[in-house]
């Protein structure tokens, strides 16, 4: 189970700007804190540890962390957040990030949201928070990745519900089929066919939970073409018949 599906961040201070000549800060963090230094630098110390943060990096403190800075100056993004239940971040509290550029957007937005206040701002504040985190999560992935991998998966993610084939992918991709299917399995670690039946079991799980469409109706929304191919295969992916499982669904819930 992925554990961080339940996370439910809620802001409690949002900040975009900057800090110049003899800023300094002293304090014990009673919540999680990021601060994305967009230019400039500062010298963090985080629970005894010395971090000097520059462009395009994430300080983050954890909660019930006492921390210290200084700068000279530096452009910066700050977000002060709770998690429930004591949820933790596996995340470092130096981080890298590869290409900042991607997080101003939603920097952006969040300051516009943050200011004006309008109608549910929390709400919107929350999901964009959810996509930074989402992107730091990738940050930190140590798997390789591979952009033509990456291209496979975009192509399969497009075309699913088709009868896509390893041969058609590697005509799109312009690489051998053999080559095709043994650089897929190298970096996903499953095959093209698994990655493609993944996906449409997993959408297959969506429908059921959300449409009252039949089982037939689900399979043939997801790709299969057979619904006895398609028993078969969600029972081994999930563990259970796709009829059961639409089975402990309470009245109401689809």
């Amino acid at each position: 189970m992925n554990r961080y599906q339940n996370l439910d961040p809620q802001i409690d201070y949002f900040v975009y700007s900057e800090r110049d000549a003899n800023w300094t800060l002293d304090d014990r963090m009673m919540i999680h804190s990021f601060v994305f230094v967009l230019d400039g630098g500062a010298e963090y110390e985080i629970a005894g540890q010395i971090y000097k943060a520059g462009k395009n990096d994430l300080i983050y403190v954890r909660p019930g962390t006492c921390r210290k800075a200084r700068t000279e100056r530096m452009n910066f993004v700050a977000i002060d957040f709770y998690l429930k239940d004591n949820q933790e971040l596996d995340l470092p509290s130096l981080l890298h990030i590869c290409d900042i550029t991607k997080y101003i957007y939603y920097f952006q937005e969040l300051n516009n949201e943050w200011l004006k206040q309008g109608l549910e701002y929390q709400l919107k504040c929350k999901g964009l928070l959810i996509l930074i985190l989402h992107m730091l999560f990738t940050e930190v992935d140590e798997r390789p990745r591979n952009k033509t991998v990456e291209d496979i998966k975009d192509y399969i993610i497009k075309n699913y519900l088709a009868p896509v084939s390893v041969e058609e992918i590697a005509q799109a991709m312009r690489i051998s089929t053999v080559y095709c299917g043994a650089l897929f399995k190298k970096y996903e670690k499953c095959t093209i066919k698994h990655y493609i039946n993944q996906i449409r079991i997993n959408q297959a799980i969506s429908l059921i939970e959300t449409s009252n469409m039949n089982i037939s109706e689900i399979a043939y929304q997801t790709g299969f073409n057979d619904i006895y191919y398609f028993s078969k295969t969600f029972k081994r992916m999930v563990g259970l018949p796709p009829s059961d499982l639409k089975k402990t669904l309470k009245p109401g819930e689809f």
